[in-house]
C-alpha cells in the first residue's frame, strides 16, 4: 500500500502512514460495469412474433370536462306549492291509498318526496297493525263483558 500523501510504501493492514501520520485509505476493487446481454427475440422464439413499437399517440387533445356534481331535478327540494297540491290530492277518497305508493316508487319523483311517502308508508302500516290489535283486544273484551253479564242478569234471554 502507498501513502497518498508523501508516497511511502507502507505495510498491508497499516491503517496510518509511518512517514507523515495520513490515514490510509485501502484501494477498494471496483469492478468494470458491462450492460447485461439482452436475449435476442426474433419471429421464430417461442412462437412468439418480433416486437414492432407502438406507433406515436396523437397530441393531448383536452377533452370536455363534465361536472360530476350536477344537482339533478330529483335532488331538488320539494317547494310549498307542490307540497300543497300533493296535500290537496291526498284528499280524495281511493287516491290517498294509491298515490303515496306511487310517490313512495316511482323513480321520477323528488327524493324528498319519495323518502316522505315511504316513512308515511311505514307509519299507515304501523297504525294498521296497532288498530288490528286494538280490535282484537275489544273483541274479546267485549265477549267476556257479553258473559258476565248474562251471567248476573235476571232476564234470560232465549239466545
Amino acid at each position: 500500500m502507498v501513502c497518498q500523501n508523501c508516497g511511502t510504501a507502507c505495510a498491508d493492514g497499516t491503517r496510518v502512514c509511518p512517514n507523515c501520520g495520513t490515514v490510509l485509505v485501502a484501494p477498494t476493487y471496483t469492478a468494470p460495469q458491462q450492460p447485461a446481454p439482452q436475449p435476442a427475440y426474433t419471429a421464430s422464439n417461442y412462437g412468439q412474433p418480433s416486437y414492432q413499437p407502438a406507433a406515436p399517440a396523437a397530441p393531448y387533445a383536452p377533452q370536455p370536462q363534465t361536472n360530476v356534481y350536477v344537482q339533478s331535478n330529483l335532488e331538488e327540494p320539494v317547494t310549498i306549492k307542490e307540497w300543497i297540491i300533493t296535500w290537496l290530492l291526498l284528499c280524495i277518497p281511493i287516491a290517498n291509498i294509491i298515490l303515496p305508493f306511487v310517490w313512495a316508487f316511482d323513480s321520477s319523483t323528488k327524493k324528498s318526496k319519495s323518502n316522505f311517502f315511504k316513512a308515511y308508508l311505514i307509519w299507515m302500516l304501523i297504525g294498521i297493525v296497532v288498530g288490528i290489535i286494538f280490535a282484537i283486544i275489544m273483541a274479546i273484551a267485549g265477549v267476556s263483558l257479553a258473559g258476565l253479564a248474562d251471567q248476573y242478569s235476571f232476564v234470560h234471554l232465549p239466545f
